[in-house]
């Protein structure tokens, strides 16, 4: 059963297909997002950021000078990422049901974000 009578707004994930379909893929698309992010803070070109200040990093907030300046600078510096995704069971041409995480959210990163932090889900 997909959905619980006791909380209809969750999904109802058995431990197997955790262990099996989620937590190696969530750890995949992790390392994959970290290392792109990592390679951008050393200052090294990323194919996702053009020009490593290109056009994305225009007039953002949160890329003031005083990072663009320092940037590939700070050899101490750590990296935390707030990255809302997407979850389905998708089929795929052989009839195989299976988890499927999908980049980004419809909802954007502030409502996953804010709602992490209450059991109110929806």
């Amino acid at each position: 059963m997909l959905f619980s009578d006791d909380y209809p707004f969750a999904w109802n994930i058995s431990e197997l297909e955790e262990e099996n379909e989620l937590r190696p893929g969530m750890l995949h698309v992790g390392k994959q997002i970290m290392h792109h992010i990592v390679n951008f803070g050393k200052g090294l070109a990323e194919h996702h950021i053009p020009g490593n200040g290109g056009q994305n990093l225009l007039n953002n907030p949160y890329w003031t000078k005083e990072l663009a300046d320092h940037m590939g600078k700070l050899d101490h510096e750590r990296f935390v990422v707030f990255l809302p995704l997407m979850l389905s069971r998708t089929q795929d041409d052989k009839g195989r049901v299976s988890w499927t995480f999908f980049g980004g959210s419809i909802h954007g990163p502030e409502q996953a974000f804010w709602k992490a932090f209450t059991k109110e889900q929806g």
